[in-house]
């Protein structure tokens, strides 16, 4: 075995002080070298297997070779294994990966399309993409094989398709916590829908938005959730329209010490403060109950908002109130700025729409809403 020098770590604490575009010139030589590397491995892993030779080393097979003495993960060895078998049938695909032509994550779209249409009809395929890789990032490569594989197998571009579509799942669970946590796959066409959902409700990033990605997508996908409860257009559940159900005792609401939580379906107990940002605009049905807890009781169901008051509130604000934001009507709720519970009258002049972030940010974030010029409003951080 050849001994490699060991890096010099002196010289890389000069590398601050190269200029940016010659360390960039090298991160891309560098990464070449590294591409060429594994056009070499995976010619030298092609023959390894032929050979049996991971037997000489008590291991059973190949993959546990490369997992033991590679300390690779099994992904990882797996996709270096399919890479050395295609390879050696695209000898001009490992030609360019050696010579640095193309990158290794584009050698592995070409190698995975060979796969799934067999090396002996990709033909005229491989030139092709090869030409494409020089120039194409991985993901716009893909695009491109995927075009290339239905010109060359229709129905295997059908067959993978279903074969998505019969995969499809969400995973659901909520921990000891309260946290829900999710996974999931779509098919494409599934995919699809939920991403141009999920756009239209991110938005463009306003400057002072501090949300990572992340947390902007899960703010959209439960925006996106509200706004169909709310549009009452979903199946009727146990004769009702699908609704949240929030039941919180009056003293929790008024803040009382020692008052129990609220319990919020499906997520169990919540704040009362979460519970006076629901209250601030839902549907309330009062119910009396005995010193048992017992139901004894129950009122007529009202919004605490009412429709008449809510185009009022629509026409006047035009859009979420919070100084710098815009968020349109469809996604705000109507803030209670003095709250019903604790006295506040529910009119024009007390109320103000808000978007579900904000409005949480000014319940459970402890902000407050001040007035300020011009009718404008103005926030005060905790």
């Amino acid at each position: 075995m050849r001994a490699r020098e060991p890096l010099d770590y002196e010289h890389m604490y000069e590398l601050a002080e190269l200029p940016d575009s010659a360390l960039g010139e090298e991160l891309i030589s560098l990464r070449r070298e590294i591409d060429a590397r594994e056009a070499e491995f995976a010619a030298k892993l092609a023959v390894f297997e032929r050979h049996k030779g991971y037997l000489a080393y008590g291991c059973l097979s190949l993959l546990a070779w490369l997992r033991w003495h590679c300390r690779m993960r099994l992904s990882s060895g797996k996709t270096r294994l399919e890479m050395a078998r295609q390879l050696e049938q695209l000898p001009s695909t490992a030609r360019a990966l050696a010579e640095g032509q193309i990158t290794f994550d584009n050698a592995r779209v070409i190698t995975r399309t060979a796969a799934a249409v067999g090396a002996e009809r990709m033909g005229p395929g491989e030139p092709i993409l090869l030409e494409a890789a020089k120039e194409l990032d991985p993901g716009l490569l893909s695009v491109a094989a995927a075009h290339l594989r239905h010109s060359i197998d229709p129905e295997g571009s059908l067959k993978d398709l279903n074969d998505a579509h019969d995969r499809r799942g969400i995973w659901l669970s909520q921990t000891f916590g309260g946290v829900f946590v999710f996974d999931g796959r779509l098919d494409p066409e599934g995919g699809a829908y939920l991403q141009t959902a999920l756009n239209a409700l991110l938005g463009p990033r306003s400057a002072g938005d501090p949300r990572d990605p992340a947390e902007r997508r899960a703010d959209a996908l439960v925006e996106l959730a509200r706004q169909a409860l709310n549009r009452r257009k979903l199946p009727q559940v146990a004769g009702q329209k699908p609704h949240l159900s929030l039941i919180v005792r009056n003293e929790t609401l008024e803040g009382a010490p020692g008052a129990e939580a609220a319990d919020l379906e499906w997520a169990g107990a919540v704040p009362g403060e979460t519970a006076l940002r629901i209250a601030c605009d839902c549907s309330l049905t009062e119910i009396s109950v005995d010193k048992g807890g017992t139901p004894v009781g129950v009122g007529r169901t009202r919004r605490t908002i009412s429709a008449r008051l809510r185009k009022a509130l629509v026409a006047r604000d035009r859009h979420c109130r919070f100084p710098g934001c815009d968020m349109p009507v469809d996604w705000t709720d109507g803030h209670h700025r003095w709250h019903w519970v604790l006295g506040g009258p529910t009119v024009l002049w007390n109320l103000t729409l808000l978007c579900s972030r904000h409005h949480r940010l000014v319940h459970e974030g402890g902000w407050r809403l001040l007035d300020g010029e011009n009718g404008e409003l103005a926030a005060a951080p905790p």
